[in-house]
């Protein structure tokens, strides 16, 4: 498995991406900055929530694409549709089990 086709790479760095729009927001929103800057506190928990929750949306969002293929192919061989495959073509975690299930698969064809 390569390094940079982790998931975990991809979420770190889509946190620091996420930081640099945080503070471009701040200095463009001079309400919000007098408002952080008022009150102290308010500025770390503004950006820790912000940042939980787009780092929540995207990470869901990348584990729902792979896991919604591989549940289609499940789907199709509980109906003895051997034919279908899994998607293995990823180098990360997600290839991974595909390529395990799809051998999977063909043993329960030839048994």
């Amino acid at each position: 498995m390569r390094i940079y086709n982790s998931i975990l790479i991809k979420l770190v760095f889509l946190v620091a991406l996420t930081e640099f729009f945080i503070m471009l927001a701040y200095e463009y929103f001079t309400p919000l900055k007098m408002l952080i800057e008022r009150y102290v506190f308010l500025g770390p928990i503004i950006d820790t929530s912000t940042l939980a929750l787009i780092i929540t949306i995207v990470y869901l969002r990348l584990l729902k694409k792979p896991l919604d293929e591989l549940l289609k192919v499940m789907n199709a061989v509980e109906k003895r549709d051997f034919s279908v495959k899994a998607n293995e073509k990823k180098k990360d975690e997600f290839g991974l089990i595909a390529a395990h299930f799809n051998n999977m698969s063909n043993k329960l064809k030839d048994w």
